[in-house]
């Protein structure tokens, strides 16, 4: 094996290189099936690629594994690796037009980051055919938006996975509001059931103007927005509630207990927006630009990022060089 393997779930080998010094290896016995009759059990924590005398020699050295049988021996895959900076955020290929590539041959590892790759460039290829704009998520509407564009602008030199710390604005990309977040889009593609995104776009309105309610009804001078962030006060108990879903429920509450952080995230994310605004025009020579630095001017050509947003982001690239960027862009091809 000489590819780099993923970093959160390492080879037993890897983690007896890289963690020499630890004495015990956590190793949990999982049921591998529904029918207790089988009896099939997988040891999470002893994937490997070694022979097959030396994994049973290994297996039954656990206590409790002394008489294990084998069903399957375990086994590693080496795959090819496209560098996905040569992607556009749509997952279409910068050097074969009508090429989309999704999944780990873009560097990442997880069923979830391949699943949604594949949603993401199968929705855009089907765009292309039909000559529609593609479907791009930015880093402030979704986990995908942040996944595609670390991956396009930055790159990467290990097996990629997506999590909620690779987000600026995760406070924003909550669980609760994914239906509300997604729902232009949704109508766009038509890939929700229409009754369902008419409720969705009802329950924004009802969010809304309930917000708006507790913002302006009072008791003893004190909004009913206001007594919602009270310890120990839930919606239920305030004067005109109405009986709404949980999860209605539960959006108001968030909304208006956490408004100040989440406005906060919102104007950031609308700064963001207004760079990703700036698209940079294809006459641009970034080689040519001599007032950018040598090693961001080499980066930026490379990855040829679409907007100002995109290019900020790529690692060698500082506030400078967009700066002159942009005044670059200002002034036209001349």
């Amino acid at each position: 094996i000489k590819g780099t393997g993923a970093r959160y779930c390492p080879s037993i080998e890897d983690k007896v290189v890289k963690f020499a010094g630890r004495a015990s290896h956590h190793v949990f016995i999982e049921p591998e099936s529904a029918c207790s009759a089988l009896n099939l059990e997988y040891p999470n924590g002893l994937s490997c690629s070694l022979p097959r005398d030396v994994q049973i020699e290994m297996t039954r050295s656990v206590p409790g594994l002394e008489r294990a049988e084998f069903v399957s021996f375990a086994y590693a895959i080496e795959y090819d690796f496209y560098d996905p900076r040569d992607l556009y955020p749509s997952l279409e290929s910068k050097i074969l037009h009508g090429l989309y590539l999704a999944g780990q041959v873009n560097g990442t590892t997880g069923y979830e980051e391949a699943a949604a790759q594949g949603f993401m460039a199968g929705v855009n290829a089907a765009l292309s055919l039909k000559d529609d704009p593609p479907l791009v998520l930015s880093r402030s509407e979704a986990y995908i938006g942040v996944m595609i564009d670390d991956l396009v602008t930055k790159g990467t030199n290990e097996p990629y996975r997506m999590f909620t710390s690779r987000a600026e604005r995760r406070l924003l990309l909550r669980q609760g509001n994914a239906r509300y977040r997604m729902i232009g889009h949704a109508r766009r593609l038509r890939v929700a059931d229409e009754a369902y995104m008419d409720e969705t776009e009802a329950y924004q309105r009802v969010i809304g103007q309930e917000i708006m309610r507790l913002d302006s009804e009072k008791i003893s001078g004190t909004t009913l927005a206001t007594r919602l962030c009270r310890v120990g006060v839930e919606y239920a108990m305030l004067p005109g509630a109405l009986g709404l879903p949980p999860e209605v429920v539960s959006e108001i509450e968030i909304q208006i207990r956490y408004r100040n952080y989440i406005e906060r995230e919102n104007r950031l994310a609308e700064e963001a927006e207004r760079k990703e605004q700036t698209k940079i025009p294809d006459w641009v020579d970034y080689m040519a630009i001599e007032t950018i630095r040598y090693e961001a001017r080499e980066k930026l050509a490379k990855v040829r990022p679409e907007n100002l947003g995109m290019a900020a982001r790529i690692p060698g690239v500082n506030p400078a060089d967009i700066a002159m960027l942009s005044v670059v862009i200002s002034r036209g091809g001349n």
